[in-house]
């Protein structure tokens, strides 16, 4: 199945902003994470389809997953 993969901020320093993947059925942002080879740890957000779910989520054909860092402020 096909997925999209959207990186912001500092997640995007050495890799493209955006990848499109095949993927199995059943697979999670855990497996995107690494097909991109970005450590899970660096992730702070995830976001699929516009709405916050975990690493572990099962994703569906054509979903769109945004991954954050943490952000700081102040």
């Amino acid at each position: 199945m096909k997925v999209e993969l959207k990186l912001f901020m500092s997640l995007r320093k050495n890799r493209n902003s955006k990848y499109q993947f095949e993927i199995e059925a059943e697979s999670t942002p855990l497996v995107l994470a690494s097909l991109a080879q970005i450590d899970p740890k660096e992730v702070k957000i995830v976001l699929v389809n516009g709405k916050v779910q975990n690493m572990n989520f099962t994703l569906y054909e054509n979903d769109v997953v945004s991954f954050f860092p943490a952000v700081g402020g102040g």
